[in-house]
């Protein structure tokens, strides 16, 4: 172990002599308070400086004893990366290491510290107050503990300081600089704002994180200007978007932050994925989005937030009835003022389904004022798809159906094709649908008998139904017309109680056929005169058409 003072370079013997002698008078006056003139003594790699007494035993050097109040230790060389102070109340050390040379001291608290690591023109530091610390010279490994309390400093990456509150802190003094938090889960805290990448061309961010507040983790590992690593069980991050004002929280067991370019560029989780988010719309009106997933990944740049294997629910309480849920191997939502959201599926997690809110159009001209309604719509075996709220929505894969369902009038709805497009209305209604490649879609209401348009239909009259199978569908529903048009080839089943039985149509390539859901008129359109239609209308006497002309009481 290596002691000096003002004889450095002399055998450790007598330099440790000389100090006591001469400079380290202190084993006499240890009674006495410190002062700034005492002398400091070198041991190892640090220098102690400010202290009352030095005990230690020329038989003995591997040991010694240092007392007083606002001990100072510091490191000797200014030029190393990494450079600590600390202010101590008592420190007790020993030699370490194969020869000797090394030294590992315990420093009593409550202890001030601040640790510089400069690196080129970067300085990084880290400051608090801890109540107790260990220096090991030979693992290069600066222990705090008993209660951290820190800033840490990093002009380069963070906006102002980063705040920290856990029960140990374990500062690499080597070149790496590493930092190691450990917490106790229900008291430890980690706040901090990062710079974020400025937009090309000077134009105003679209979104620019806040104060991001970890809680709950039980270890921490600081690898700056590279990553921070978080784990627990969970961890819980706190995050605010201050452009969007977008929040959102998220729970892990695994959280991982990295860096470059000196900022923020991306946020992993995995493990136990929890998430809840919100976003007000451009009325201030929050969507929510909450759920579970495996993984979860935040890109700064973009805004975007990605997760994988997730069950979740969307509320847009202006545009929806009731929470959205999705189920799906892959969600991706591009944050902003106009937030949309993709979504990838696979054998088992592959469903939508969400509500529209009635139209808010005043009905005016009986059921011809507005849109009809579909009710609930629900997609299922979806290979990808996108939905932005309140403006279009696209679904493709190869076993992809869209149903709907709307209890109040019992209209029902089967698409199957392999890509279905749609535009929605600000509430989210479906005003137009359209599908690409074959279509084989069915219709079903309940039997309305004539003149009986006061009463609701009854179980015992039946159901009207029409299925077909069609080279494409586009279905339009909007306040002026709402019909489905297909086209051929196309072949056409419909069924009615009022018919003495099925209506059939076929039609060829460039054949069209429409149907109005308001008033039932059929138009068909065939250039060739290549299209066919077959029904058979029961005569005036036939029983069933007795029944579907009858009145009820």
């Amino acid at each position: 172990m290596k002691f000096g003072c003002l004889y450095q370079g002399r055998p450790l013997g007598a330099t440790l002599f000389a100090s006591l002698l001469i400079g380290g008078a202190t084993m006499v006056r240890a009674q006495q308070p410190s002062t700034s003139a005492q002398l400091p003594v070198s041991i190892g790699d640090i220098r102690i400086s400010h202290f009352s007494a030095f005990r230690t035993n020329l038989r003995q050097l591997r040991n010694f004893v240092v007392s007083g109040k606002n001990i100072v230790v510091a490191t000797t060389d200014p030029n190393r990366p990494l450079r600590f102070y600390l202010i101590v109340n008592g420190v007790v050390g020993h030699a370490i290491g194969p020869k000797g040379s090394e030294v590992e001291v315990e420093l009593e608290g409550p202890i001030q510290f601040r640790v510089v690591r400069k690196e080129g023109q970067e300085q990084r530091t880290l400051e608090g107050t801890a109540g107790h610390a260990r220096y090991n010279e030979q693992t290069q490994q600066l222990l705090l503990s008993a209660g951290v309390t820190a800033k840490l400093l990093d002009p380069s990456r963070l906006e102002g300081p980063a705040t920290i509150q856990v029960d140990s802190a374990v500062v690499a003094t080597d070149k790496s600089g590493r930092i190691q938090l450990s917490g106790r889960a229900n008291a430890d805290s980690l706040t901090f704002v990062p710079k974020m990448a400025a937009p090309k061309g000077g134009a105003a961010p679209r979104h620019r994180l806040g104060p991001v507040q970890v809680s709950a983790f039980t270890r921490a590992d600081v690898d700056l200007p590279r990553a921070v690593q978080l784990s627990g069980a969970p961890v819980q991050v706190a995050f605010e978007d201050v452009v969007t004002k977008a929040k959102g929280l998220l729970s892990a067991d695994l959280l991982e932050a990295y860096f470059a370019q000196n900022r923020l560029a991306e946020i992993r989780g995995q493990g136990e994925v929890h998430f809840h988010g919100t976003e007000p719309d451009t009325q201030n009106r929050l969507m929510v989005l909450d759920g579970r997933a495996d993984r979860a990944h935040y890109e700064a740049a973009s805004s975007e937030v990605s997760l994988e294997n997730v069950v979740g629910t969307l509320q847009i309480p202006q545009k929806l009835q009731g929470p959205a849920s999705i189920q799906a191997a892959r969600l991706v939502a591009h944050l902003g003022r106009t937030t949309s959201y993709l979504f990838y599926g696979e054998a088992g997690r592959d469903s939508l389904t969400f509500s529209p809110k009635p139209s808010a159009l005043p009905v005016t001209q009986g059921q011809q004022a507005r849109p009809i309604s579909l009710g609930t719509v629900e997609v299922n075996g979806f290979q990808q798809g996108e939905f932005v709220p309140g403006k279009r929505f696209q679904v493709e894969g190869k076993a992809l159906v869209l149903q709907t369902s709307e209890p109040d009038t019992g209209f029902e709805s089967r698409i199957e094709s392999e890509k279905i497009e749609g535009t929605l209305s600000p509430t989210n209604e479906v005003v137009q649908m359209a599908t690409q490649g074959e279509v084989q879609c069915r219709f079903s209401r309940p039997y309305h008998p004539p003149n009986t348009a006061s009463n609701p239909p009854q179980p015992g009259d039946g159901k009207e139904i029409v299925e077909a199978k069609a080279a494409s569908l586009v279905y339009t529903n909007t306040a002026q017309t709402s019909e489905v048009v297909l086209q051929g080839p196309a072949q056409i089943t419909a069924q009615s109680p009022a018919l003495a039985g099925p209506v059939r149509y076929l039609g060829v390539r460039g054949d069209t056929i429409s149907w109005n859901l308001r008033n039932d008129d059929l138009v068909m359109n065939s250039p060739n005169s290549t299209a066919r239609l077959e029904a058979v209308v029961p005569s005036p006497t036939s029983p069933k058409q007795k029944k579907a002309q009858g009145k009820r009481p």
